[in-house]
């Protein structure tokens, strides 16, 4: 059984990465004053995004509380992004990416609010990041080349821009090492029986 001033480790958990993405909005903020700071962007894989990338990305999106959004419109991860950010009531921007054929065969189905000129995946890669003032990734797995994920994320990196990384577990990687290890983010931990 708990008193009732001590609070449960979930919930510190949860109070402790609130403070710390206050922190970093905080931060954001008072050095990168700019048309684009209270936009994220977002880059994942046509797979999709596992269950616990999906529980911490939407918590991210609830505590960060953006205006707008910016995603690659294609299936898998963009898509699951795209319902999190409409279901939390955010405008969302689409970056619609091209091969060098001008094709996309991998078009996400997501109705965004806006969307932009099409333009090569690495330009409209770039695009996102620039006109966001955090970028969340979730890959897959380890760094790897010839993703779009992870050159995307590198691209945040070389130019300075605040990113968290969403691991397919829901351990959030950060511009700061690891910001948080939750598991069952949200989950009734308050058994008092």
């Amino acid at each position: 059984m708990r008193s009732g001033d001590q609070s449960s480790p979930m919930n510190r958990l949860q109070e402790t990465l609130a403070e710390q993405l206050n922190e970093l909005r905080q931060h954001i903020e008072r050095t990168q004053r700019n048309s684009h700071t209270d936009t994220i962007g977002f880059t994942g894989t046509k797979n999709g995004m596992t269950l616990a990338q999906k529980q911490m990305v939407n918590f991210l999106i609830q505590r960060l509380a953006p205006s707008r959004v910016r995603h690659g419109v294609c299936i898998g991860a963009d898509d699951d992004f795209h319902i999190i950010c409409k279901n939390a009531g955010i405008f969302v921007v689409g970056h619609p990416g091209v091969n060098a054929r001008g094709k996309c065969p991998a078009r996400g189905v997501a109705k965004c609010d806006f969307i932009c000129a099409e333009k090569p995946f690495i330009e409209r890669n770039h695009d996102i990041v620039d006109n966001s003032w955090l970028l969340i990734g979730t890959p897959e797995g380890p760094e790897r080349l010839r993703s779009g994920t992870w050159a995307t994320l590198r691209f945040a990196k070389k130019q300075k821009k605040p990113y968290l990384i969403v691991w397919p577990d829901g351990i959030i990687d950060g511009i700061r090492g690891v910001v948080a290890e939750p598991s069952n983010l949200g989950a009734d931990d308050d058994d008092d029986s």
